[in-house]
């Protein structure tokens, strides 16, 4: 046990020095902390030594998320927050957090297309990182167990498309559409389902042999898939990174978006995986970058609050793409936007709470 009111006389005398040591002792204490006001002590610490303690909160986090109680995993989170906020331009800000194990995880390929498993477990779902999204479109974090999935790699490519035998037929109002190869994504189907739905009856031929099937993801599990078990705020960690985008102005079609009066770091549009950085901690990639993606969930039963302006039937959105604004470009930002395209996921066929207008909130016994 934690000597608590010796450990902070020493800390009060010799302060923060943000060493890896330092904080991963910082984390021991707010995991075995006794009550709320030892938490939060542990915690003002912990955000004090800045950057350095990223990496062990989040150890903490993972450890703890399947408590009864939550107190513990809240307060570690509560911690990343403040300090990806007090620290968002740091260059190290990353840093600790990378030092930390990869989750298991392992590769399939179905129907010649790369699927990355997602092992069952607790993820946290949300943020209240202030800036990052407008709060009506970010839930609040709450952590949420799912079972085990597998998802695709990137998202779906035009040559995926073509080869479950789905004719494209895009509109020409733009140049960019004839200029796209088959390692490109299909892009623009929110607008047309009978694409998603004749792809997935396709795949659905091949894995049924496996005892799979498939579908669009679900909120949840798109969401997972694209941070993991930390909390993390992008794929590749809590730092907004602008530079994969390739400058401002080189959209493949000569477009220069601007939405809200900020580019985004993800302008260009380019060939499935090509973004190195755009790979969450199970190695799927383009969850940030290239377009945006459909889920199964319905927007009206996500997002009760906008109902009068979401036409019936309309499916929530994740991820961002070459359009989208600075402040869109986290994984817990829900919204409509364009472009869009998608990616697929394979479950059992009895699987459950995938109708996708609820989301499972504790294991299944």
């Amino acid at each position: 046990m934690v000597n608590f009111s010796a450990y902070f006389v020493a800390w009060t005398l010799i302060g923060c020095v943000a060493t890896a040591a330092e904080a991963n002792k910082l984390a021991e204490a707010l995991a075995s902390a006794p009550d709320t006001e030892q938490r939060t002590r542990v915690t003002d610490q912990l955000v004090a030594c800045g950057p350095a303690a990223i990496g062990p909160l989040a150890q903490v986090l993972q450890k703890h998320l399947g408590d009864t109680d939550e107190a513990v995993w809240r307060a570690a989170f509560s911690g990343i927050e403040a300090i990806v906020l007090k620290h968002r331009d740091a260059p190290d800000l990353d840093d600790s957090l990378l030092r930390n194990p990869l989750p298991d995880t392992r590769n399939g390929v179905f129907a010649g297309i790369d699927f990355v498993w997602i092992p069952a477990g607790w993820f946290i779902y949300g943020t209240d990182t202030v800036g990052c999204g407008d709060e009506v479109f970010r839930p609040k974090p709450r952590r949420l167990w799912l079972d085990g999935y597998w998802i695709s790699r990137t998202e779906a490519t035009r040559g995926q498309i073509k080869g479950g035998g789905v004719r494209i037929a895009f509109p020409d109002c733009c140049p960019l559409y004839a200029r796209l190869t088959d390692d490109y994504p299909a892009y623009d189907v929110k607008y047309k389902p009978e694409v998603v739905s004749k792809y997935c009856d396709w795949l659905n031929e091949k894995v049924r042999s496996a005892g799979l099937k498939a579908s669009l993801p679900t909120n949840a599990e798109w969401e997972k898939a694209a941070r993991g078990t930390d909390g993390r705020l992008y794929p590749w960690g809590n730092s907004y990174r602008r530079a994969f985008g390739v400058g401002t102005k080189e959209c493949i079609d000569g477009w220069h978006p601007i939405i809200n009066g900020d580019l985004a770091g993800v302008l260009k549009l380019r060939q499935c995986g090509s973004w190195a950085i755009d790979t969450s901690p199970y190695g799927v990639k383009d969850m940030m970058g290239n377009v945006a993606e459909l889920t199964l969930d319905e927007e009206r039963e996500v997002r009760k609050e906008l109902t009068d302006d979401i036409a019936v039937g309309g499916r929530l959105v994740r991820g961002c793409g070459w359009q989208t604004s600075k402040q869109e470009a986290i994984v817990s930002y829900h919204f409509w936007g364009s472009p869009v395209g998608f990616r697929v996921v394979l479950v059992p066929p009895d699987a459950k709470d995938r109708d996708g207008t609820t989301t499972l909130t504790e294991p299944k016994k």
